[in-house]
């Protein structure tokens, strides 16, 4: 059966998210202690087990012009792998897509783990999808420049001019939780959040153009390359990055808007 969860499954749910995702634990602590609560945190539970788990965080999108809609940001479906195949994650879904049109929400929206499931989330609605473009560079010597210190609100200013049709609405907390898991480098009004992955470098989210200083950061690392990922206005060529599900058919969701969410 479906369920919210508790305060005592969190132990428990935070090994199934490392086991599936294999995210850092910084990243799941900081999660299940700032994002998830049992009001936004789903399980299915069989005999007193938990079987399957989601999570229906409530992540407002913002227009160009400066209209907020609400919506919710579903993450960490995720199922034991002795429990698949039984329609559990579906289940779950229905459940969340069903609580969020009763309170009012307009939209909600997840991010697949893969390619292959867009087409599993379009059968509970999630048609319309947001493209990100995905550049490799290679690791490239240049003159070094510190960076500046990174402050929230440099950040918020900076994230805040940027020109989407749509994007996530970002807190302070939001901010406070970027710098504590990515590395950001600074200059002036701009900035650029990264992550070192093995031998990898990847641009999650840039305000300016710092591919030069990305590219000079994985050279002084002896890294094998650098990903810059960002938002994509056309779908030709790009990989499809989110899917949008829309409850409130009178909202209009304006094509290819911006989402990345890291920890919102």
């Amino acid at each position: 059966m479906v369920e919210r969860a508790n305060k005592k499954d969190f132990s428990q749910l935070k090994q199934m998210w490392k086991t599936v995702f294999c995210d850092t634990d910084l990243y799941i602590d900081l999660f299940f202690s700032e994002l998830a609560c049992p009001e936004n945190t789903y399980v299915f539970r069989k005999k007193g087990e938990i079987c399957a788990m989601a999570y229906a965080l409530p992540a407002p999108l913002i227009f160009s012009d400066g209209t907020e809609i609400k919506a919710r940001y579903i993450c960490g479906i995720a199922t034991k792998t002795e429990c698949r195949n039984k329609g559990m994650a579906s289940t779950l879904l229905r459940k969340i897509l069903g609580d969020a049109k009763a309170a009012g929400v307009d939209v909600c929206y997840l991010i697949p783990a893969e390619k292959s499931l867009f087409s599993y989330y379009e059968r509970f609605g999630f048609t319309e999808k947001s493209f990100m473009c995905i550049r490799t560079l290679l690791p490239a010597a240049g003159a070094f420049k510190e960076s500046d210190k990174p402050g929230i609100s440099r950040l918020a200013a900076a994230y805040n001019a940027l020109n989407y049709p749509f994007k996530p609405k970002r807190t302070k907390e939001d901010f406070e939780r970027i710098l504590k898991v990515y590395e950001v480098y600074c200059k002036g009004n701009d900035y650029a959040v990264f992550e070192q992955r093995e031998d990898e470098l990847y641009i999650l989210e840039q305000t300016a153009d710092f591919s030069a200083e990305m590219q000079n950061i994985a050279h002084l690392r002896h890294l094998s390359a650098v990903f810059l990922l960002s938002y994509a206005a056309e779908e030709d060529g790009n990989e499809p990055f989110a899917s949008l599900c829309r409850l409130n058919p009178n909202v209009k969701i304006p094509q290819n808007g911006y989402i990345q969410l890291m920890l919102n």
